[in-house]
């Protein structure tokens, strides 16, 4: 089972601020523990961060990526009377703002705290539609000058504030920004793994940006990187609460094998791969399809082989999203198992 000095990482990653175009508090943090092992750090021009671990040969160049950023929101507008107007970023339905307690970054990296407005039922007697543009954040404040003086502009970033527990089953996690935070800790516990783990590959573990806005960051860095295998690494929606049809996801039956997504569609060779290399482990998998997309998708193009191990994840791109440590178990568990049984001949059978 994942331990407490692994949780540790997570937790600490899942209360970082970083919005897509805003991760350098989730970069400082990889970085600091990247350099603890012996590795070469490794930075693209937007932003992405990689630590290549070499073996006793160069056989493969395998990438197991995780994105940086979350979803939130970018001021647009300051009104006269000191209330604050937001554009999302990333995915996020309107209703998820409702009532949020959120923290704008100032131009010298300061927080201001604030809420997003909730019009009580007494003062509300038509139902609106809920729409992005109709809300706004209350700094508690009454004049646009008194936001300006605090070194919030046009432009600054809003993140939500986290809360981060256990719930009653001590494996489910309560957290916002497990999509990708969870990737991100995911590339220090195996760097930590495989430190005495013989390999001829050069393994490279990491972080994109942006990836909330169409996938930039590891359009970027794959290309910096020219992997042989690029793994995202994901967290991805579980409709088990919706009694939907098998494929899209339970938490603490394993980790998701991603079969298709609107700009990604698994190579029949390597699922066989990656299912009988989690059988002969006794690592729990689930088929998994999904509407939207990951890293994978772009870094495709600058890949020899691309795929997707997800993690489940009840309300993605919320502020309370759940996660099973068992599941984060079975990540690790089958990420492993690839570094330690991939070589030049079966990747070149995977290839086929």
């Amino acid at each position: 089972m994942v331990n407490k000095m692994e949780m540790k990482h997570y937790e600490a990653l899942l209360n970082k601020r970083g919005v897509s175009g805003n991760e350098k508090s989730v970069r400082n943090y990889l970085e600091t523990e990247y350099k603890k092992y012996d590795v070469e750090i490794l930075k693209d021009n937007l932003g992405g961060i990689f630590a290549v671990k070499k073996g006793n040969k160069d056989d493969l160049r395998i990438v197991v990526a995780a994105h940086m950023d979350e979803v939130g929101a970018m001021v647009s507008n300051i009104t006269k009377d000191g209330f604050v107007k937001f554009i999302a970023i990333g995915g996020v339905i309107p209703e998820v703002f409702v009532s949020q307690h959120i923290e704008i970054i100032t131009k010298d990296d300061k927080i201001v705290n604030g809420v997003i407005a909730s019009i009580p039922p007494h003062l509300n007697n038509e139902q609106k539609d809920f729409k992005i543009e109709n809300l706004f954040i209350d700094l508690g404040l009454s004049s646009k000058q008194e936001v300006l003086d605090l070194g919030i502009d046009i432009g600054s970033f809003v993140n939500f504030k986290n809360q981060y527990y256990n719930l009653s089953d001590p494996n489910k996690i309560v957290s916002k920004a497990w999509d990708n935070r969870f990737g991100c800790a995911m590339t220090i516990t195996l760097l930590e793994s495989i430190q005495n783990v013989t390999h001829n590959n050069t393994l490279i573990f990491g972080a994109t940006v942006q990836e909330e806005v169409g996938l930039r960051g590891a359009k970027v860095a794959s290309q910096m990187l020219k992997p042989d295998l690029f793994i995202a690494l994901d967290a991805s929606p579980t409709s088990d609460f919706l009694n939907a049809p098998e494929g899209f996801g339970k938490l603490g039956e394993g980790f998701l094998v991603r079969m298709y997504d609107p700009g990604y569609i698994m190579n029949s060779q390597v699922k066989e791969y990656i299912t009988s290399l989690a059988i002969k482990n006794n690592i729990k998998f689930q088929e998994f399809f999904s509407k939207g997309g990951t890293d994978a998708a772009a870094a495709q193009y600058n890949s020899e082989v691309a795929l997707t191990i997800g993690l489940p994840c009840r309300y993605i791109h919320s502020t309370a999203s759940i996660v099973d440590k068992r599941d984060i178990e079975a990540v690790k568990e089958i990420l492993i198992a690839i570094i330690k049984d991939l070589d030049k001949e079966k990747f070149l059978k995977i290839k086929k």
